[in-house]
């Protein structure tokens, strides 16, 4: 006959299972933003390197370079914007992880309670259930 888990035990492995599913979205999060923060860097270094023609130029080449330092800062805002947002997104998924590790050891302290009095409960069982000894000492 299997033994029932009591519902503690069970609220304590499902909250296991989703403290598990929150820290891997966590973690995946702050992967992520790691990555849109390199490439971030990597496009000031482009934004850097892009040379400066302080000499006279035609129009189309004027234009061209316009063109191209107008592409790479609006990669570089869309970068920002992406990396404010998972960043926020990564504060928010941090304080859930929190709230499930809250809930988790509060369930299996209630799960570990409960089965400190079943264990209880079942010993003084077993002791009302024993025949009571007179113990008769030789004086």
């Amino acid at each position: 006959m299997p033994s029932k888990k009591n519902p503690f035990e069970r609220l304590a492995l499902k909250e296991q299972i989703e403290m598990t599913k929150k820290a891997r979205d966590v973690k995946l999060l702050h992967e992520e933003l790691k990555n849109s923060e390199l490439m971030k860097q990597q496009i000031d270094d482009a934004l850097a390197q892009t040379p400066k023609n302080t000499a006279a130029t035609t129009g189309n080449e004027l234009k061209s370079g316009n063109w191209f330092v107008e592409k790479i800062l609006e990669q570089r805002v869309t970068i920002q914007n992406k990396c404010d947002f998972l960043q926020n997104e990564a504060t928010t998924a941090q304080e859930k992880l929190s709230a499930a590790r809250r809930r988790h050891a509060k369930a299996s302290d209630k799960a570990s309670a409960r089965r400190r009095e079943i264990m209880l409960e079942k010993e003084n069982k077993r002791e009302a259930d024993l025949p009571k000894r007179n113990i008769i000492r030789n004086v």
